[in-house]
C-alpha cells in the first residue's frame, strides 16, 4: 500500500488531461490499456468461482488444466487459487474464463487505502462536529511541513454534531463495521467502543459456529486470527477511521466520535478475496453500517456481487478518493516520470447499488476538500484540491479536512482525505439506524441525502483536472449538498437516487434507429441508449455532434451493468469498441458484427467541459 506520499509530490503530478487537442487524445488512448490491471494484484494468484451446481470432479479438471490449486477460499463459493510460476494472471484468466464451468475469474486486487496527504497535524478544535466561524482555528502544514497562521472556518460549515446529541448520540445495538488495514482495539479512546461477540467466549473454541475461534471483536483475515489490530507500527489508517466514526466521547480524553454509543466492529484486510470475506461477516454479524475508505481501480464482478447480498444488510459508505479527479470519467494521475499513480473511476463507490453511500470530502468553509497547509502558503485551490467527485457517481459531500483522529498506540494526529470524509458520514448513518432501527439500509441513505445542506461554495469545483477551467460552476454530486446530521435523523425516506441516463440501469431504449439528445459538464456527462442487436448481423454506429466539441462513444456487450465496466484492463471487459476521433472531434462511426443476441449499449460522452446536441444512429448493413 502506499504511505506518506507528501503534497509535495502531489504537486509534482502530471494529471493526464491536456489543454490542446492532440495531447488530450493521446491521454485518452493511452486509457485503453489493453493488457494492463489497475493497481497492485497478489502475484501469482486468481480468484475463480465456479457455476452452480459444477461438480467437484469438473472444478478438479479445470484447475488441472491450468495446473493450479485452490490455496484458500473466501465467501460465495470463490477460490483463491495459486497458479504456475510460468503461467501469467492475464493468460490463467483468459483460459479460465473459456472454460464454461467457470463464473468469474478475476485477480486478486490488494487494496490501498484512501491515501491522504498529511499536511495538517495540529488542532485542538473538531470544525467538522460543530464550526462557529470564530473561536475555533486550526493549524495548517504547508508542503515542506512548516507550521502557518491559525485560521477560523465558516459558521455551519459542519455537520451540526452538538444540535444531533442533543437528541440521539448513537445506540450500543447499532455496529459500524470498519473494514480497513487493522483498527487498534485497546486504543484508550476506542476500547470501550469496540464491538463485542456476545456468541462467543475466550475459550480457543469457536462457540458460535462461524469458523472463526474466539472472534470477540471482529476478525483479521490477514493473519487469520482474532485480534484486528493492525501488526505493523505505520498501519494506524484504520484506527484513525475508527476514531472519527464512533472514537469515546464525553470522557475528557481525546476525541469525539460522530456517533459517540454505536460500536466498532474491526475487520482487517488487504486483498479483495479478504475484503469479500470481511464483507460476508459483517453481513453475517449483523453490521448495520460499513466503512470503506479503502478501494482498487477495477471494476470486480465478484465485489459487486458482494455488495449486492447485503442490500438489505448494511449500508456501505465509501470514500470517494483523493486524486482530484471525475468519478463520472475514465481518467489516470501519472507523475513526472510516467508511472501511473491513479485512476478514476474508483471502486467500490461507483457501482450503481442501493445500499452504497460515496462521500465526497468538504473543508471548513463548505468548498470541496483542498488541503489548507498547501493554499495557505502560496499554493490555489485548485493546485491543491484533493477529493474525487462524480455527478453520478458520488452521492454527498462531508468534512474530510483537516480532521482530528485516533492513532495507533493511544495518540491522536490531523489530517485530510475522503478517507475521512466516509466515516463521518458513516457515524450520520448509525445515528440515523439508532433512532430507526427497523429501517433499510436503503431508507437511511434516503434520509442522509434528501437532509444536506446545500452551502453556495459546492456549487464550484477547483481541481488541477479542469485546469485553466478550475472554479466552474455547477453540480458534482448527486446531491450538491454536505451532510447534516441533525437533519438527516428526520430527513424523507423517499428516493433520492432516480436512474439516470448516464448509467447502465438508467439507459434509454432506443425507439427508433436514430435518436437525438444532449450531452454537458459536469451535470449530464454520459447519456447511455440501448437497442437490441441480433447474432451474426453487421451495424453501422454514427455518432455526430456539435462542432469544436469533443464526444466519444463507447459501445457495450449484453450483459454490461456499469458503464466503464473493466475498460481497458484486461480483466474481462465489456467494451465492444471506444471510438474517438484524433483531434477535438465531433463525429464517431464505427461498424461491427454482433456476437451475441440482446441489448447492446451505446454511450455517448462528454470529455472535460464539453457540452452539446448529437445525433446517434444505428444502421443494419
Amino acid at each position: 500500500m502506499r504511505r506518506g506520499l507528501s503534497l509535495g509530490l502531489v504537486a509534482l503530478a502530471v494529471l493526464v488531461v491536456a489543454t490542446n487537442a492532440a495531447s488530450a487524445e493521446r491521454s485518452k488512448q493511452a486509457l485503453l490499456r489493453t493488457q494492463e490491471i489497475a493497481g497492485p494484484v497478489v502475484a501469482g494468484e486468481v480468484l475463480v468461482q465456479f457455476r452452480p451446481h459444477v461438480s467437484r470432479a469438473d472444478k478438479s479438471r479445470v484447475l488441472a488444466a491450468q495446473r493450479s490449486r485452490v490455496v484458500g477460499r473466501s465467501a460465495f463459493g470463490i477460490m483463491i487459487v495459486k497458479l504456475p510460476r510460468d503461467l501469467s494472471i492475464a493468460s490463467a484468466l483468459k483460459k479460465f474464463r473459456a472454460d464454461p464451468a467457470v463464473a468469474v475469474a478475476e485477480p486478486n486486487q490488494i487494496l490501498r487505502e484512501r491515501f491522504t496527504p498529511n499536511d495538517t497535524f495540529f488542532s485542538s478544535e473538531q470544525w467538522a462536529l460543530e464550526n462557529d466561524g470564530l473561536t475555533q482555528h486550526h493549524f495548517g502544514d504547508s508542503t515542506g511541513g512548516d507550521a502557518v497562521t491559525q485560521r477560523a472556518g465558516t459558521a455551519d460549515a459542519d455537520v451540526d454534531a452538538a444540535a444531533v446529541w442533543n437528541v440521539n448520540q448513537g445506540d450500543a445495538n447499532t455496529v459500524i463495521a470498519v473494514i480497513d488495514v487493522g483498527v487498534e482495539i485497546d486504543h484508550p479512546d476506542l476500547q470501550a467502543n469496540i464491538w463485542t461477540n456476545l456468541d462467543e467466549l475466550a475459550n480457543g473454541l469457536d462457540d458460535d459456529g462461524n469458523g472463526k475461534v474466539d472472534d470477540l471483536n471482529g476478525w483479521d483475515f490477514v493473519d487469520n486470527e482474532a485480534d484486528p489490530s493492525p501488526n505493523d507500527p505505520q498501519d494506524d489508517h484504520g484506527t484513525f477511521v475508527a476514531g472519527v466514526a464512533a472514537a469515546v466521547t464525553n470522557n475528557a480524553t481525546g476525541v469525539a466520535g460522530m456517533c459517540p454509543q454505536c460500536k466498532i466492529m474491526g475487520l482487517r484486510v488487504h486483498t479483495l478475496a479478504e475484503w469479500i470475506q470481511a464483507l460476508a461477516y459483517a453481513k453475517d454479524e449483523g453490521a448495520d453500517v460499513v466503512n470503506m475508505s479503502i478501494g482498487g481501480y477495477n471494476y470486480s464482478r465478484l465485489e459487486r456481487n458482494a455488495i449486492a447480498a447485503g442490500a438489505n444488510s448494511f449500508l456501505l459508505v465509501v470514500a470517494a478518493d483523493n486524486w482530484s479527479l471525475d468519478n463520472d470519467l475514465p481518467l489516470e494521475i501519472r507523475d513526472s516520470n510516467g508511472n501511473a499513480l491513479a485512476y478514476s473511476p474508483a471502486y467500490p463507490g461507483v457501482y450503481t447499488l442501493p445500499n452504497i453511500l460515496h462521500v465526497a470530502a468538504s473543508n471548513d468553509q463548505d468548498e470541496y476538500g483542498y488541503a489548507t497547509g498547501c493554499a495557505l502558503n502560496g499554493g490555489n485551490k485548485r493546485d491543491c484540491a484533493i477529493t474525487n467527485w462524480g455527478h453520478d457517481s458520488v452521492d454527498v459531500a462531508a468534512p474530510g479536512v483537516d480532521i482530528t483522529g485516533t492513532l495507533l498506540g493511544g495518540g491522536y494526529q490531523i489530517r485530510d482525505g475522503t478517507s475521512f470524509a466516509a466515516p463521518l458520514a458513516a457515524g450520520v448513518a448509525g445515528l440515523v439506524k439508532s433512532r430507526h432501527p427497523t429501517y433499510t439500509p436503503l431508507q437511511v441513505r434516503n434520509m442522509i441525502m434528501n437532509s444536506v445542506d446545500k452551502p453556495l461554495a459546492l456549487t464550484k469545483m477547483y481541481s488541477p483536472t479542469l485546469g485553466a477551467f478550475s472554479g466552474v460552476t455547477g453540480a458534482f454530486t448527486r446531491t450538491s449538498g454536505r451532510v447534516n446530521a441533525a437533519a438527516a435523523l428526520d430527513g424523507s425516506t423517499a428516493n433520492a437516487t432516480p436512474r439516470t441516463d448516464g448509467n447502465i440501469d438508467g439507459a434509454k431504449v432506443m425507439p427508433t434507429s436514430r435518436v437525438t439528445g444532449t450531452v454537458s459538464y459536469p451535470a449530464d456527462v454520459n447519456d447511455v441508449w440501448a437497442k437490441k442487436l441480433y447474432k451474426g448481423r453487421r451495424y453501422r454506429l454514427t455518432m455526430n455532434g456539435k462542432d469544436g466539441q469533443d464526444f466519444d462513444l463507447f459501445v457495450w456487450k449484453p450483459g454490461t451493468n456499469e458503464i466503464f465496466q473493466n475498460l481497458a484492463t484486461g480483466t474481462g471487459s465489456k467494451l465492444q469498441a471506444w471510438k474517438y476521433t484524433t483531434t477535438f472531434g465531433n463525429v464517431e462511426t464505427y461498424t461491427f458484427r454482433a456476437r451475441a443476441t440482446g441489448r447492446f449499449y451505446f454511450q455517448v460522452e462528454a470529455w472535460l467541459r464539453r457540452s452539446g446536441r448529437y445525433a446517434l444512429r444505428v444502421a443494419r448493413l
